[in-house]
């Protein structure tokens, strides 16, 4: 096996995080769309979680749990269904359905520290296939806690299943749509490992990106950072009136209780809150003669990717759904002028070095 890169530029892991979160949230959008009459209570048949899974054997644990977070939050972003009856009990809910069970599918990790030492296809195989058996039974606990937690009452049991024992009917739910998903996974991440095998083994040639020296901020590049930051800051507040406007909590006693909130808002005040956060970085670090050439650059471009993927995502349920999605159109427009500007910017920057 060819020996793994022990080192990747904090820019390129970035880049990768957010290229596979965005992926899997896509990925779980569509399927949640298709299977949504199937699965009554919540959850569906896909593949999502392949994108958790390649991460942590491509980079190690934490960068799989960082996808797997990213689409968990993503996920609560288009719209959680909670039942739970107190406040704390919604935190948890929330917490199971929606916050850990893409994280815990990175329980694959277990394994990778003999799939990286095989030194055969078969072996490979192997500690892939038990990697993507204890992320499925990951996934499982979180969904089946859950269920027992909140949805045991007979009343609202699935497919006439009225009269079954609470904690076999979590089971049995449950495992209905995360057993396919993991058996659907596996076959795809084992077609990977066979065809793409790069995608988990990084080979020793590739090239390490040079740390590029720290420098003092250009007045320019001080005032352009500027502007962006107080547009921004205007994005933060806008979306964050309307996000705090729509938002809505009922509580029904013993009926349990709901929140709701505008997801496009949320996702509005948090891309402007996080070109804000890089801007400040950015300012910071070149007043003090600290600032990387790259970090605000490509911090803008994962800002600008994270819009363009929310965009695709919420046409993708509208289409399914037969709603309209024109106004997402605006989103993915919007993500890719940032990228554009910024794409500019480097180019610039770039043929001033090589002249």
């Amino acid at each position: 096996m060819a020996s793994l890169s022990k080192k990747v530029s904090p820019v390129t892991l970035m880049c990768e995080i957010a290229i596979m979160a965005a992926a899997g949230w896509v990925l779980d959008e569509l399927a949640g769309s298709i299977f949504k009459g199937v699965f009554v209570n919540g959850g569906s048949i896909g593949i999502a979680m392949i994108c958790v899974v390649i991460m942590t054997y491509r980079r190690g644990v934490i960068p799989g749990l960082a996808v797997g977070l990213i689409m968990g939050l993503f996920d609560l972003l288009t719209g959680p269904f909670m039942i739970a009856a107190t406040p704390f009990k919604v935190v948890i809910q929330v917490l199971l359905d929606y916050v850990l069970a893409y994280p815990f599918v990175s329980l694959c990790a277990i394994f990778l520290p003999a799939f990286r030492k095989a030194t055969t296809r078969k072996d490979r195989l192997t500690y892939l296939m038990l990697g993507v058996l204890m992320g499925t039974l990951g996934k499982l606990l979180c969904h089946y806690l859950s269920g027992v937690l909140f949805w045991a009452d007979p009343s609202g049991f699935a497919w006439g299943l009225t009269g079954m024992n609470p904690y076999l009917y979590c089971f049995v739910y449950n495992i209905a749509y995360v057993l396919p998903s993991g058996v659907i996974s596996g076959i795809i991440l084992a077609l990977i490992l066979q065809k793409a095998p790069q995608l988990y083994l990084i080979p020793n040639i590739e090239k390490e990106e040079k740390v590029k020296a720290f420098r003092y901020l250009e007045k320019k590049e001080t005032i352009a950072i500027w502007v962006i930051s107080f547009l921004a800051l205007g994005l933060f507040g806008y979306f964050m009136y309307k996000y705090v406007a729509s938002f809505y909590y009922g509580d029904y006693g013993q009926d349990g209780s709901e929140f709701t909130f505008d997801p496009d808002s949320m996702v509005g005040w948090i891309s402007g809150l996080l070109l804000i956060i890089v801007g400040i970085d950015a300012l910071v670090r070149g007043k003090l003669g600290k600032y990387r050439e790259s970090f605000y650059p490509y911090g803008t471009i994962f800002v600008g990717n994270v819009v363009i993927f929310y965009g695709l995502a919420r046409i993708i349920r509208a289409l399914i759904k037969s709603k309209t999605y024109d106004i997402y159109f605006l989103w993915i427009i919007g993500g890719l002028v940032l990228i554009a500007i910024t794409l500019v910017y480097l180019l610039v920057k770039e043929k001033r070095k090589d002249k």
